[in-house]
């Protein structure tokens, strides 16, 4: 096989400029990814916003909440803490829905969301009749089935976070391997 001059043979084996050009052909010919990235992000941000109210207006269940967990943790005054998880919640929301920094943004809404889910499944295995401070209505004062259903839904979540971290990713890695590949042509 000749080689022209001023060009390095790869011998059967695409270059990374090759791969990365594929790569993009493929992601951005599946309008999926795009998808994901547009609506995830923002359902998230909703999620975060609708907690955050629904504690505000039932300030008491996550105040128990907290109260049970500082008996843990006797660091945190409870009420503060409280404020804090509500300030923290509508910071989230609103940095996801209007995409601010959305892949630390994201990254912060899945710790926040594995800490929750740790959260429920130590009420889970200690079966204690503490409210998750999720929120929700009063059948979530008691152990048993609802938990479960809390559960799955932060597993849920935690999907979606994932799917849209990676969407934000892929397209960042579109955009930057575009450019890349410009700048070269």
């Amino acid at each position: 096989m000749p080689v022209e001059k001023g060009t390095v043979p790869h011998y059967g084996r695409a270059s990374s400029v090759e791969r990365r050009a594929s790569s993009v052909e493929r992601r951005a010919s599946n309008g999926a990814w795009h998808l994901i990235s547009s609506v995830a992000a923002p359902t998230l941000g909703a999620v975060f916003l609708l907690a955050a109210f629904a504690k505000v207006t039932r300030p008491q269940e996550p105040l128990d909440a907290m109260r049970f967990l500082t008996g843990v943790v006797p660091v945190i005054a409870p009420d503060n803490a409280v404020r804090v998880l509500i300030m923290g919640e509508i910071i989230i929301g609103s940095f996801l829905i209007f995409k601010v920094w959305p892949k630390m943004t994201l990254t912060i809404a899945a710790v926040a969301l594995g800490l929750f889910t740790l959260w429920i499944l130590s009420l889970i295995a200690t079966g204690s009749a503490v409210s998750c401070g999720c929120g929700l209505d009063a059948t979530w004062l008691k152990p048993g089935q609802a938990r479960w259903v809390a559960l799955a839904k932060n597993v849920v979540l935690l999907s979606i976070a994932g799917f849209a971290m990676r969407a934000c990713c892929s397209t960042r890695t579109i955009h930057s391997t575009v450019q890349v590949q410009n700048a070269q042509a």
